[in-house]
């Protein structure tokens, strides 16, 4: 027959020390400093739990030529991914997911550009497979036009304000994509009339007070 076992503390065999307490409202406090916990595969963790993290991350450089016309909307939203580092196509990170659980992609990025006065537009994308064309994928958290059709919707843009210097962008997204392997990646779209690049300055100039840049994408899967 099933039968309780009622006890207030677990003492070590050497000293007879205190190593688990049990209090009267079932709250149970170890007391041994540092102590290893080894959780089972069935362990339930709360709502919010972060459960993996993954980040791409970008050394090198890349450049795109400015596409989108200030003037008559030629090219709005026309987005092409920015490169991998290497030999990657795409800056991209992927995760697999499980149940219901979410994805809080964050990335922070440094651009330059060969002019000032110019604006670099970036956008996340969601995408099947490593090789998932723009177009094909899913856009995820841009703004809204409001009416305005000429603009381009996204997550983020960044203003030059001249060619010696660099610029940082940032931004966060918490994708619900369900399970499966997600693929998210970076795009960008410059405004004609200059070119613009990841990790650099626009004139990059060699000297010690010009920067070389790297750029990360980070995804982390939280429990739903």
């Amino acid at each position: 027959m099933p039968s309780d076992l009622q006890i207030t503390n677990i003492k070590d065999q050497a000293n007879a020390n205190s190593a688990i307490t049990i209090a009267s409202d079932g709250q149970v406090t170890i007391s041994q400093n540092n102590p290893t916990l080894t959780l089972g595969s069935n362990a339930t963790f709360p709502t919010g739990h972060v459960l993996q993290v993954l980040q791409y991350y970008k050394t090198d450089r890349d450049t795109i030529s400015g596409s989108a016309s200030s003037s008559d909307g030629t090219n709005a939203n026309n987005f092409a991914f920015i490169p991998g580092q290497g030999s990657d196509a795409v800056f991209q990170q992927s995760i697999t997911t499980t149940g219901s659980n979410k994805v809080l992609i964050t990335h922070n990025g440094n651009y330059g550009s060969s002019a000032a006065t110019y604006l670099l537009m970036f956008q996340l994308f969601r995408g099947a497979a490593v090789d998932t064309v723009v177009g094909s994928c899913t856009k995820l958290g841009a703004g809204g036009d409001v009416g305005n059709t000429q603009q381009t919707e996204c997550n983020s843009s960044l203003y030059t304000a001249s060619a010696s210097g660099m610029v940082t962008t940032s931004f966060s997204y918490l994708d619900s994509p369900g399970a499966g392997t997600h693929y998210y990646k970076l795009g960008w779209l410059g405004q004609s009339g200059a070119n613009y690049y990841i990790g650099r300055t626009g004139n990059d100039t060699n000297a010690a007070y010009i920067a070389s840049t790297a750029s990360a994408l980070t995804v982390m899967e939280i429990k739903a």
